[in-house]
């Protein structure tokens, strides 16, 4: 899990080639037992599991006319994704970061039927997201894009 424009990795011009490297075997192993890394001991896991699982069901991988097909993911992972957004307070990198938990929880394509509102600054945003997952986190169930 790199960046998302198709990187590779050549050690020879890469200085920080064992860096990526070690965050690509996390990633691997993250991905391999996706419930434990929603419940590792270390925050940083728990996100970066939540995050790629958000990426996975929440990007689009088809051209679609008109509005894309969705359904629900298991409802207990949702929850766990979910509290894994809220926890703890929310950083500088949290609101900026592509993989913090602001830029993922726009992810989700919340609506006003989901009752969701927009707010106009990234701190007001944050402050809502949080309030909209404490109120909302048990009972939301994200949905993920279905090919056609």
């Amino acid at each position: 899990m790199l960046q998302a424009d198709y990187d590779m990795l050549d050690k020879a011009r890469d200085k920080d080639f064992e860096r990526r490297l070690d965050l690509v075997r996390r990633c691997g192993k993250l991905l391999e037992d996706v419930e434990a890394g929603l419940s590792a001991p270390d925050a940083g896991d728990r996100l970066l599991t939540a995050g790629m699982l958000i990426l996975r069901y929440r990007t689009p991988q088809h051209v679609y006319r008109g509005a894309p097909k969705t359904e629900p993911i298991d409802a207990g992972q949702s929850r766990r994704i979910l509290s894994v957004l809220a926890e703890g307070e929310w950083t500088e990198k949290d609101l900026r970061d592509p993989m913090g938990r602001l830029p993922l929880f726009f992810r989700l394509g919340l609506t006003d039927r989901d009752g969701w509102k927009p707010a106009r600054s990234d701190k007001e945003a944050a402050e809502a997201a949080q309030a909209w997952l404490r109120a909302n986190a048990s009972t939301y169930c994200i949905r993920r894009y279905v090919a056609p």
